[in-house]
């Protein structure tokens, strides 16, 4: 696996990535967009892809502001608070992508509890 890292926090840039063996690269670039979702719109990408499902007029209106309405990015939240996102794809489907966000929001979890 490979692992990116920047020190860029807070600004919505990259602060982690992971891409497993095998994953091409636009996997990295789709999970980006995701995490970047939740940050426009303060809600799971999930949430608004429920959203834009058979209206097309919206997903024109998001497309240019680069709103990716599709499961795999959730919000990071510590003391009600959002502090960032995280954004996951390539797997099975967008459904396991969120899956797999949330396993690792579950597992940083106590790290940020504790700051």
């Amino acid at each position: 696996a490979e692992r990116l890292e920047r020190s860029e926090k807070a600004t919505g840039q990259i602060v982690t990535a992971y891409r497993m063996d095998g994953q091409v690269p636009i996997n990295i670039e789709t999970a980006q967009l995701k995490a970047q979702s939740v940050l426009y719109t303060r809600d799971s990408s999930h949430a608004r892809a429920n959203q834009v499902a058979g209206n097309v007029s919206l997903q024109m209106r998001w497309a240019p502001l680069g709103v990716f309405p599709v499961a795999g990015g959730l919000p990071i939240i510590v003391d009600g608070q959002m502090i960032g996102a995280i954004g996951v794809g390539g797997s099975s489907g967008a459904t396991q992508d969120e899956k797999c966000a949330i396993a690792g929001i579950a597992k940083i979890k106590p790290r940020l509890d504790a700051q």
